[in-house]
Order: C-alpha cells, then sequence, then structure tokens
C-alpha cells in the first residue's frame, strides 16, 4: 500500500523538480559563459590639493546676540612641501575686518596660521547675512586663491550707524563736511563719550543727543575735512567710543580722495557706489555736494 502511495506521487515530483531545473537554466548558462568574475574598475585620483588648508572653510554663527563686534575666525595650515606666502586677504565689502595673527606672511611646510575676520553688526541691516574671504598666496612665486565664508542671522535693529561709511571728494578748495549719527532703538539711550580718527586731515564734533520717541535716541556727529587732502586715495577710521557694555566702540570707514593734479572739477562727498573714471563728464558745482550713502534698514 505505502509503495503504490510512493509510486503515484513520484510524476509530480519529477516534474517539480524538471520545473525548478528550467528555471535555474539561464543562470547556469551565463556562469558557465563568464571566464571570469568581472573586476571593479580601478579609480586613480590625479586632483592635487591646493598648498593651503583650512579647518573649516565656512563658519555659521546662525542667529547672533546683541553685541557689536562679531569676529568669525579660520585656521589654516600649509599642507606643501615649499614656503607658503599670505599676500593679501579680500573681503567680500567693506563692512569686514580681516586680520592675520601676528601679522605674519610667510608660513613653512607644515606651519599653521590663523586670520580673524570681524564685522560691524550696527552696521548691518538685521537679517541672514552671507561674507566671504578670498585668501591671495603664492607657493615657489606661483600664485593661488582659496575662499571662506561665514553666514549669519543678525536681529533687528537695536543700535545703528547711519550711514555705515563715509566717502570724501575733494576737488577744489570748497569745505567738505558730513554727518554720522548713532541711533539706539532699545530704550537705553546709549550715549556718545567721543569719536576720534587717527587721520590728521579730519575733525569731529559730537553733538547733544536727541530723543526720538517710542524709546528711541538720536546722536549727531559732524565730520568735517579741515585741510587740503594729499592727491590720491587714502583710507582711515572713526572710532566712536559710547559708554554701553555692548557698543563700546564703534568703527565707521572713510574714504579720502585727494584733488588731482589735473584740471579742477567739482567737490563734494560721494555716495558709496562712486566710480571716479565714470564721473569725468559731470559739470561744475560752486559748492560742496554732500552726499551720504543710504540708510541700512
Amino acid at each position: 500500500m505505502f509503495m503504490d502511495e510512493h509510486r503515484s506521487r513520484l510524476p509530480g515530483r519529477l516534474r517539480r523538480a524538471g520545473l525548478i531545473s528550467l528555471s535555474l537554466a539561464p543562470l547556469l548558462l551565463a556562469l558557465l559563459g563568464t571566464s571570469a568574475v568581472p573586476r571593479g574598475r580601478s579609480i586613480s585620483s590625479t586632483k592635487i590639493l591646493p598648498p593651503l588648508a583650512f579647518r573649516q572653510y565656512s563658519v555659521n554663527f546662525h542667529e547672533v546676540g546683541p553685541t557689536a563686534n562679531l569676529t568669525a575666525p579660520f585656521a589654516f595650515w600649509n599642507r606643501s612641501d615649499k614656503t607658503l606666502q599670505i599676500v593679501r586677504l579680500e573681503p567680500s565689502c567693506g563692512c569686514l575686518a580681516p586680520r592675520l595673527l601676528g601679522d605674519r606672511k610667510e608660513y613653512a611646510p607644515g606651519r599653521q596660521g590663523l586670520f580673524e575676520v570681524q564685522v560691524e553688526t550696527a552696521r548691518e541691516a538685521p537679517g541672514p547675512h552671507t561674507y566671504s574671504i578670498k585668501v591671495h598666496y603664492t607657493v615657489d612665486q606661483q600664485p593661488y586663491e582659496e575662499l571662506v565664508t561665514f553666514r549669519c542671522k543678525i536681529p533687528e535693529r537695536s543700535v545703528t550707524v547711519t550711514p555705515p561709511e563715509l566717502y570724501f571728494y575733494q576737488l577744489s578748495d570748497s569745505p567738505l563736511s558730513s554727518e554720522v549719527r548713532v541711533e539706539d532703538h532699545r530704550g537705553k539711550h546709549l550715549k556718545v563719550v567721543e569719536a576720534v580718527s587717527n587721520s590728521p586731515y579730519l575733525t569731529m564734533d559730537v553733538g547733544e543727543q536727541e530723543e526720538l520717541g517710542n524709546d528711541k535716541s538720536s546722536t549727531p556727529i559732524q565730520i568735517a575735512v579741515n585741510s587740503q587732502l594729499p592727491a590720491g586715495a587714502t583710507t582711515t577710521i572713526i572710532a566712536i567710543r559710547t559708554d554701553d557694555e555692548d557698543f563700546p566702540l564703534i568703527r565707521v570707514p572713510v574714504f579720502l580722495q585727494g584733488k588731482p593734479t589735473g584740471p579742477r572739477h567739482s567737490s563734494g562727498v560721494t555716495p558709496a557706489s562712486y566710480q571716479p573714471e565714470k564721473q569725468a563728464g559731470h559739470q561744475e558745482t560752486e559748492h560742496a555736494a554732500a552726499a551720504q550713502t543710504p540708510e541700512v534698514r
């Protein structure tokens, strides 16, 4: 009886075995037709790394607090086998103040260095900002460039300076002057103690603080060019000192352009977008033009 049952099931098993064999036949034929397992493509990197390397190429501060200065540090090292020389640090805007630590310019192989970038938050508009610094350097007289960035989000205005920078363009003997205002929007009524500059051509006069309402105050500072500027362009800084612990020192960049040696033209204080080579055809005026950069909002 058992044998009869076994014989009755045998054809079904043979059919199943045959179907499995047929399904595996393509795989077996593929394996037999392949003489060797294909090897992965070898990857050879011919890219040469730049001589200057940074610990981090981008710094993100996210939202910063109410501080006068924001400092972004960038550590680097020379990974080449030759001496590296930093030529200059080129900021993306005049609001940045990059500075090499120790003012070192040359870095031997493996030598580390650091430079810092400062931005005056009181002169910047609220909201997200992205800044960049292009590092120009040479190795064995071969020029190179490297770009680093830092980001931050400046909160709503608390202490502001208007305009954030000044431009004096002296084309005649007419006097030049302009005004800077330091405004406190926090209700603390920041007091300006003094305004100084290392330029012998500028004089600063701090005025009385004015109440603007809504817990706002404003202090005017008169800036004047007190003598004839030398020919050519120079830059300087006006340092505004206050009694506020969060904003003890506010810096305002000043661009000075002396009277050229050629024919006379008008004189004035030019806006931030001024380009000397584009102004050759403007008409003469009898008085000094005083134009400031727009208020940062």
